[in-house]
């Protein structure tokens, strides 16, 4: 972390939820502020909090994607990445990284910093007067599931990590001791369980794609997973699904087009807009980095060969293409295409690449007519997820006959056939990791890894084996031991004395 002495590392905060109302953006010039002058009002508050959400977004939205989103998304068996005009990302993609990856630096100072921030919060907020506590409380609980968040996402790509939930009062505090890993876990779980307990069940209009209550119930089970407390995690999302205010879009796409952001089947997303107040820039580049040539794109990656059969098994009763196979992939099919443009139409202007993903490939919300200024918010949890990890929860608990009919559920807003329900344990087990998963969530944002990486806890799954088996380019130079998770970064150990190097780094 950069040591910081004053209250924010930015010196402009951009107000984040505006995925309802993007005159809400705001700009606050934090300069001139410091620890007498602030914490005074709710106002102050909610621009600490802003500050903790906006480095869900990095710092622009090239560092969104070229750091965070190639981060968390290059090393899975969905994604194939052949630019070579982004060296650092293709070692990712083909585990040839070191700790001087420019990713991970931002990756790791990034989230900290959202730490800082709501570490701040946290401290703060409790002894501030003229505040009701229940609004307090709220805030608090805000901020510990906006922590939860980063630290989830931390230990998971990098594993030994510090630990910080105190704002530090020396210089020295400023660089603190790696941790173990189930350390970590426990601070994510208490800071989920708070959130759970204290935050909203939902927001006003001018505050949609705020946590609630429920975005941290579902990251409290997710949390489960990772740790396989199957029957906890289980729990958590019976709740979501029986007491929450959530369903599956009719239309898959809709999740993907703008049109129902912060939905009914949204519990957490990346707040963009394509606005520019001032000239500050809060959209997102996927349309460019995902479109192929002939559509004003710039084929930063791929679905991979073994995504893209998979999904053409993704049939109907009747052998008709699901919803979803041709809502996340832009291919020669007669059916196939992508904002308004048909696969067939272009098909001649195609160079090498003939697949392409479709998912955030929609213009209806450009700024200035410029592709790679999109206001498509991100997910980071959808409905769908919290649907198949409940199914997975029950099947591991040894309840597959339950688990089941939360599959089916999934795949008939799709038009997918029915998984049979004489499946064994076994069976839906591999089903749910080999097939479900990877074509509901592809190229979604910290899925298809995060999912890779808990399942590598189970003694009879190998990242390696399941990249070899899926014909993952440049597998070979997995080296289990190593690249299950990420080095720390090079620009931390030379600030901080106190880390060490992750093994075979």
């Amino acid at each position: 972390m950069k040591p910081i002495k004053y209250l924010f590392l930015l010196s402009v905060v951009v107000v984040l939820f505006a995925g309802c109302d993007d005159d809400f953006l705001v700009q606050t010039n934090m300069n001139e502020l410091n620890q007498e002058l602030y914490w005074q009002d709710e106002g102050d508050v909610l621009q600490a909090i802003t500050a903790t959400y906006s480095q869900l977004q990095a710092d622009d939205r090239w560092a969104w994607f070229e750091y965070h989103y190639v981060a968390q998304s290059y090393r899975s068996d969905l994604i194939r990445a052949t630019r070579k005009d982004l060296p650092y990302a293709q070692r990712i993609a083909n585990f040839t990284y070191s700790s001087d990856n420019i990713s991970f630096g931002a990756l790791w100072e990034d989230y900290y910093n959202g730490i800082f921030y709501a570490n701040q919060v946290i401290e703060n907020v409790p002894g501030m007067e003229g505040m009701d506590q229940a609004k307090k409380d709220e805030f608090v609980g805000e901020a510990k599931f906006l922590r939860g968040y980063y630290y989830l996402t931390l230990v998971t790509l990098f594993k030994n990590i510090p630990l910080v939930t105190t704002i530090p009062e020396t210089s020295d505090d400023y660089y603190a001791a790696q941790v173990a890993p189930e350390t970590i876990w426990t601070q994510i779980i208490e800071d989920f369980k708070e959130a759970k307990n204290t935050l909203p069940s939902s927001w006003s209009a001018d505050f949609e794609g705020r946590a609630t209550k429920w975005t941290a119930q579902g990251y409290l089970g997710k949390a489960y997973m990772f740790l396989e407390r199957f029957s906890e995690a289980a729990d958590e999302f019976e709740d979501v699904i029986t007491q929450g205010p959530y369903d599956l879009l009719n239309t898959f796409t809709h999740n993907f087009d703008g049109s129902y952001e912060n939905g009914v089947e949204s519990l957490f997303e990346i707040q963009h807009t394509a606005a520019r107040p001032n000239g500050f820039t809060e959209s997102t580049p996927m349309y460019n980095e995902q479109a192929p040539g002939a559509m004003g794109g710039w084929e930063e990656f791929f679905p991979s060969d073994w995504l893209f059969n998979l999904m053409l098994t993704d049939t109907s009763a009747a052998g008709d293409l699901s919803g979803r196979a041709l809502g996340t992939v832009f291919f020669d099919h007669p059916q196939s295409s992508a904002d308004g443009v048909t696969y067939s139409s272009i098909k001649n202007e195609l160079g090498v690449e003939k697949v392409f993903f479709k998912k955030y490939l929609y213009s209806n919300d450009i700024s200035d007519g410029t592709l790679s200024r999109s206001g498509m918010n991100i997910h980071l949890m959808r409905y769908a997820d919290v649907l198949l990890m409940h199914a997975e929860a029950l099947n591991e608990t040894d309840k597959t006959a339950q688990a089941i009919p939360f599959v089916n559920q999934v795949r008939a807003r799709s038009g997918s056939a029915p998984i049979a329900s004489g499946m064994n344990k076994s069976q839906l087990r591999d089903h749910l990791r080999n097939v479900e998963r990877p074509l509901e969530f592809a190229m979604e944002y910290g899925i298809r890894w995060f999912d890779l990486a808990r399942w590598n806890k189970d003694s009879n799954f190998s990242i390696k084996q399941t990249l070899t088996n899926h014909a993952k380019p440049d597998a070979a130079n997995f080296q289990e031991g190593k690249h299950e998770i990420y080095p720390i970064p090079l620009s931390e150990m030379n600030k901080n004395d106190k880390l060490t190097q992750n093994p075979n780094y």
